[in-house]
């Protein structure tokens, strides 16, 4: 089982130390026009927004008490990132909350419903980061990296789907972790994939989310339907 709120502090931490000596004009390709600069808002921004979704108390970014005394992007971050850890130790994990999972598909609408996405979000966009400033990507475990696969195929591809922002996937594809030996169909209701992709699962995870090209996954099956999931905004 995965300590959601153990591993998010590690890849907040991870973010921080990154920022450090980074330049924030620097580009960050997996992210279109983002620079470094962008990136650290968008993460810290989220933080406090999730924050706020526990909460219940509808604070803004703008008004967050974690920028105050922040005198600079990685003060910024790191205090954006402290208000997270806060709200998500003080209150109970079942406590009831305002989510992403608006119709309960997963029939989660608690606290705990954030100690997984934010990790996932971190998790990622520390992956954004440390590729852009060229350095070795995040080391988190095979299980962390299956979880965000689940997550994307069972909730996000889901709900992208019922709220119009994608027309379903016209053929299913088998994603096959060999280092955790999971697999996932995404896109077939009948559950018979076109094709398959074989690999590890932070391979696997960082395709659903538009990151790389499968480089070091292997295909078998119909090359359309895996081009259609890539072209795809399986995620928001």
């Amino acid at each position: 089982m995965i300590d959601y709120l153990s591993t998010l502090t590690l890849l907040q931490q991870e973010f921080a130390a990154s920022l450090e000596d980074a330049d924030p004009h620097q580009p960050v390709p997996s992210c279109g026009g983002w620079t470094v600069g962008d990136l650290a808002e968008h993460l810290g921004g989220v933080h406090v927004w999730a924050a706020a979704q526990c909460r219940r108390d509808g604070t803004r970014v703008s008004d967050s008490p974690a920028d105050v005394e922040a005198t600079s992007a990685v003060a910024r971050y790191r205090s954006r990132a402290q208000l997270l850890q806060q709200t998500l130790h003080e209150l109970p994990a079942d406590q009831p909350c305002d989510t992403l999972d608006d119709q309960g598909q997963n029939g989660n609408n608690t606290v705990s419903f954030w100690h997984r996405r934010q990790t996932h979000e971190t998790l990622i966009h520390l992956w954004d980061l440390r590729t852009a400033l060229h350095v070795p990507g995040p080391v988190a475990e095979a299980a962390v990296w299956a979880d965000g696969i689940d997550e994307v195929v069972n909730f996000f591809y889901p709900r992208q789907v019922r709220v119009n922002r994608i027309s379903p996937l016209r053929a299913g594809v088998m994603f096959n972790a060999e280092d955790v030996q999971r697999r996932w169909v995404i896109g077939s209701p009948a559950g018979q994939p076109s094709a398959s992709l074989t690999g590890s699962a932070e391979d696997l995870a960082l395709t659903l989310w538009g990151r790389g090209r499968g480089e070091n996954l292997h295909m078998t099956g119909d090359r359309t339907a895996v081009l259609e999931l890539r072209e795809t905004a399986v995620t928001p």
